[in-house]
């Protein structure tokens, strides 16, 4: 009998949820969608002899990744998970996703063993965007088991709906520069490889170094002036050292643009790239925007309402 991803994309918009650790836990966060978790065969290739032809064989299996998407309204172990999953001691986890009626039934659970978060995924931050934002996550565990349907009910009440994120609801700041006119950051992914080793039957996973991404910012011309003097000093002038390397905040919004759902904090951030655009077709009084590349050493994910 096949072995089927309980969470395979499905026509009917049945909930779906990630449970951390035990049913007796119930740390759930619903889920937008969520795909991979399947056991696969691992392909080898080898020469024999003389032979021209690369023959290919089985060696055992792996685990395909499994990525989910989510609002920001997630369970604190969740949002912890994340975060420490940035830091120098990455948490490894057991949970389940779980598949859901419009009940909040689970009708499909597949659970995963020891599992590292290697991606989280930004949507684009835009001030234009009237679309909600979901954060993506990767995780990479260390092994999958199989579907069952355990027919309990989900912890939390029936009808919990998660609260709205807008990915326009954002807000930059960055030390001794005037970021009041920025309008846009790039999609941006937090990345840490994870090491699959496999030896004797056994399988153990090794996080690696997490790579913190570059930004790219888009402003208005009216509101450069400090970005301008900022690549001036640091690229032009050569003035470029960690002393001079700056800090900043994402902060994510609520839709009143007023209480603060999240924030990024941003540490080791440093201008390389500064470029004008301006589309030919705009009429001549429309203000040109410009687009900063920075890169950053250090990000940090903070629950909403921290110090």
């Amino acid at each position: 009998m096949p072995v089927a991803s309980p969470f395979a994309a499905r026509s009917a918009p049945s909930p779906l949820a990630l449970r951390l650790g035990s049913p007796a836990q119930g740390d759930i966060s619903l889920l937008r969608k969520a795909s991979g978790g399947n056991v696969v065969g691992r392909v080898v290739e080898f020469a024999s002899g003389n032979d021209p032809i690369v023959e290919k064989q089985l060696d055992g299996t792996t685990t395909d990744d499994i990525r989910v998407e989510l609002g920001m309204a997630m369970s604190s172990g969740l949002f912890d998970w994340i975060a420490d999953s940035w830091g120098p001691n990455p948490p490894s986890l057991d949970g389940a996703v779980l598949g859901c009626d419009l009940t909040y039934t689970v009708h499909s659970e597949r659970g995963f063993v020891a599992a590292l978060i290697s991606e989280t995924v930004f949507p684009a931050l835009d001030a234009a965007s009237k679309t909600t934002g979901y954060l993506g996550l990767r995780l990479t565990p260390r092994a999958v088991l199989p579907t069952v349907d355990p027919g309990t009910k989900l912890s939390f009440g029936i009808g919990v709906k998660p609260k709205l994120w807008l990915s326009s609801a954002f807000k930059l700041e960055i030390d001794g520069i005037n970021a009041s006119k920025v309008s846009r950051i790039a999609p941006f992914v937090v990345r840490r490889p994870i090491e699959v080793i496999s030896s004797g039957g056994t399988t153990t996973l090794q996080a690696g170094m997490v790579d913190f991404p570059p930004l790219r910012i888009t402003l208005s011309m009216a509101g450069a002036m400090d970005w301008f003097d900022w690549y001036e000093d640091f690229v032009l002038n050569g003035n470029n050292g960690p002393a001079a390397e700056r800090t900043g905040t994402i902060r994510l919004l609520a839709p009143n643009l007023q209480n603060e759902i999240a924030r990024v904090d941003l540490a080791g951030l440093g201008i390389y790239r500064l470029t004008t655009d301006k589309d030919e077709d705009a009429p001549p009084d429309q203000i040109a925007r410009v687009t900063a590349h920075l890169y950053c050493e250090q990000m940090t994910l903070v629950p909403g309402g921290g110090p």
